[in-house]
């Protein structure tokens, strides 16, 4: 953690290949570290995909620049021909020199980097599933076994284990802002959802709570559907 944020290697960043890698840290070892924007592109051969990647994953931000100022650099650099670019790839334009906002963060870091950095990638939707009456993972012990409850989240896990009788079974883990929760879908509600099963990034799902000794919870699926673009679509 540095900052209230996680800190990521670069073998986690979008595009990074091995030859781009090694050139970053063929170049901080010989010469010591970066002192700017302009500095990285001059000693290392990291192709324009990947430094606009590292720029808008926040990886420049010791320069004290926010990222719209970085990125009209980077494009004054283009002109300048200081780095090997693609002018043929699109950048994102920035119209004020503003930070960008929690969420803007949010969707950078789950696009370059296949996480969060920051923010709990569940929040866009919080406010709307609670609405909806979906009940926090880490508060489904205080409803009792047999109870009828909603729960949301994104999805982590999926699998589809063979079963004796040959009717379908399909358990998912599910990631919100306090925890995981583990359902189940049988043949009769895979029937009527199993579209959106492997097609939704994160569900909402209503159903039957089973609580197996002091701390284990898991939900029988009866109804299911997705949330998307953080609401709910019923």
């Amino acid at each position: 953690m540095e900052g209230g944020r996680i800190r990521c290697g670069l073998r986690f960043m979008r595009g990074m290949t091995g030859p781009a890698l090694q050139s970053i840290l063929q170049a901080r070892d010989t010469d010591g570290a970066f002192g700017d924007l302009p500095e990285f592109c001059l000693r290392t051969k990291v192709p324009y995909p990947v430094v606009r990647h590292l720029i808008l994953a926040g990886a420049f931000e010791f320069t004290g620049l926010i990222i719209p100022e970085l990125m009209r650099q980077f494009r004054d650099l283009k002109r300048l021909k200081l780095a090997a670019l693609d002018p043929c790839l699109a950048e994102p334009e920035f119209s004020e020199l503003t930070e960008l906002s929690a969420y803007q963060r949010l969707e950078w870091d789950l696009h370059l980097l296949g996480l969060s950095t920051g923010m709990n990638p569940f929040f866009p939707w919080v406010d709307d599933v609670q609405k909806a009456g979906a009940v926090p993972s880490a508060e489904l012990l205080e409803h009792p076994d047999g109870h009828t409850v909603q729960v949301a989240g994104i999805v982590v896990a999926r699998a589809r284990p063979p079963t004796r009788s040959g009717k379908t079974a399909i358990f998912l883990c599910l990631e919100d802002h306090t925890g995981l929760v583990d359902i189940a879908v049988f043949e009769q509600a895979y029937q009527r959802y199993g579209h959106i099963i492997y097609s939704a990034p994160a569900l909402m799902a209503e159903g039957k709570l089973t609580r197996q000794g002091v701390a284990d919870t898991s939900i029988t699926v009866h109804r299911l559907w997705p949330l998307n673009g953080g609401h709910c679509a019923a």
